[in-house]
């Protein structure tokens, strides 16, 4: 919210605090390697895994190890809080998991476009977006009823990352936000989505 950011590290157990301008405000050393992280909506509790099946939390403002949030069927890969506390987590498996705020597994969700890797929360609060891992496959998917709301394919290249336009982020501010118009605008034009097509590591707030 201030404008800073949290860096993770595929290579090593650590976390970087940045500000706007990329200095460095903070490090932490964690207890894995920090592939894949997201900040909650208390601006202090961080989520990260090293792409293994369990992940873990640390406290940023105290500098202290939180421990085990869960452990699953993975390589776990990318994550998002809900602004309810509730964790999305795509899977090596196949399957996106959905935990609720205490660690403990609610739901799962069946892709079928095999290994998923990019998870973002849509702005309408109710679905989210995966991507198969290195494959073409789009799906948008509703988190009450797991239902494939829209499944495309990039006809092109490997995906592994998507960006969502007006995504919410619990721990960025965007808890609980409305999207500006020409946001809406953009999303009943069917832009809404951007394919990456580098895989990427590490970022939030």
């Amino acid at each position: 919210m201030a404008g800073n950011a949290y860096i993770g590290y595929a290579g090593g157990p650590q976390v970087r605090k940045v500000d706007s301008t990329g200095a460095q405000l903070a490090s932490y050393t964690v207890n894995q390697n920090t592939d894949w992280i997201d900040l909650a909506a208390d601006q202090k509790t961080l989520l990260y895994s090293a792409e293994s099946s369990t992940m873990q939390l640390w406290d940023v403002a105290t500098n202290t190890d939180l421990g085990v949030f869960a452990t699953g069927t993975g390589p776990f890969f990318a994550k998002r809080y809900r602004p309810n506390g509730e964790v999305l987590v795509a899977s090596g498996s196949g399957q996106v998991y959905r935990y609720d705020a205490g660690g403990t597994l609610i739901q799962t969700y069946n892709s079928g476009i095999g290994s998923v890797f990019a998870l973002n929360l849509d702005p309408d609060g109710t679905s989210f977006w995966t991507g198969a891992t290195g494959g073409q496959m789009v799906e948008k998917i509703d988190i009450a009823s797991g239902t494939v709301l829209k499944s495309w394919s990039t006809g092109t290249g490997q995906l592994f990352g998507l960006a969502v336009l007006g995504e919410i982020q619990a721990g960025g501010g965007g808890a609980g936000n409305t999207p500006e118009p020409s946001t809406y605008a953009l999303i009943a034009g069917g832009l809404l989505v951007g394919v990456g097509l580098r895989r990427r590591h590490g970022t939030q707030r």
